[in-house]
């Protein structure tokens, strides 16, 4: 019996990528859901001074009672907020023409998932590509200090801002502007204090820290992805790179701005044939 010419071609060039597509095909499981970008605090920043503009506006030229004005206000908060979540988990919706690499037992790269989640890597390349750079997430931290400095900007114009000019302006509909118009301004303030990049390049992950108002960078960790063990485990969000001479790494998707690009870039770096280019351990790109 002879074989497919499609099959002949898989079969004789497998061997060549250290690498192995394991899709999970159990109807009981689901992967974690990793937008193609997360949306960043100062993105947001516009879409908030509108809608409190304009609910200003609104609230002023109807007369709108103080009590249901405040009900809107929040309603109309939740339902932006929730439209904002469902269009930053939009993720691109892979080609289903493409074929998964073939599993390969003991590959000593691995990727794990749904078939869907899977195809979102592909096209993967063995060639030299440009360094990916992304960015770590905004901690949880940082959102709770900004909520507690907006709540203070909000508590000191509702109070104080009655006494300064009490005939001019409505001191209330102020107050709940700065507090969400404040709030993603801080948070991404805070997210500029030290912020973590991760660069990758063929075969090179490197993880660097900014100083604080400063535009060198001190390089915290290099890993020579050629010789790493990696799992990319989609079904969990979870890059898992394990060195011979150091501790395994755990980095979490949902924690970088591009988790698919940087997943992507993780594997491209693991199997590119070319050789690493230099790059400077102080800044992102030379």
């Amino acid at each position: 019996m002879s074989k497919r010419p499609r099959q002949a071609t898989n079969t004789a060039e497998a061997p060549k990528l250290p690498l192995s597509f394991e899709p999970d095909l159990s109807t009981e499981t689901q992967d974690v859901a990793l937008p193609d970008r997360y949306a960043t605090p100062l993105s947001r920043l516009p879409h908030t001074f509108a809608m409190v503009f304009f609910l200003f506006v609104l609230f002023e030229v109807i007369g709108m009672p103080k009590p249901f004005a405040w009900f809107t206000f929040f309603f109309v908060i939740i339902l932006i907020a929730a439209i904002s979540q469902a269009v930053m988990f939009r993720a691109r919706k892979p080609d289903e023409d493409l074929p998964l690499p073939p599993a390969q037992v003991g590959a000593r790269v691995r990727a794990c998932g749904r078939p869907p989640s899977l195809r979102r890597l592909l096209p993967l390349e063995t060639h030299m590509f440009e360094p990916v750079i992304v960015t770590q997430g905004t901690k949880g931290w940082t959102w709770l200090v900004a909520l507690i400095v907006a709540a203070i900007a909000y508590y000191a114009i509702h109070k104080t801002l009655p006494v300064v000019a009490p005939n001019s302006i409505r001191a209330p509909y102020y107050a709940y502007g700065a507090l969400f118009a404040i709030f993603p301004l801080i948070a991404w303030g805070l997210s500029r204090v030290r912020p973590i990049y991760y660069r990758v390049a063929p075969g090179q992950l490197d993880v660097l820290c900014f100083r604080f108002l400063s535009g060198r960078a001190d390089l915290l960790q290099r890993i020579d992805l050629r010789t790493s063990k990696i799992e990319v485990a989609l079904g969990r969000g979870i890059a898992r790179i394990e060195q011979s001479d150091a501790q395994p790494v755990e980095l979490y998707l949902m924690n970088v701005s591009e988790p698919i690009r940087f997943a992507q870039a993780i594997l491209n770096g693991a199997i590119a044939t070319e050789t690493t280019p230099p790059l400077p351990d102080d800044a992102l790109l030379g």
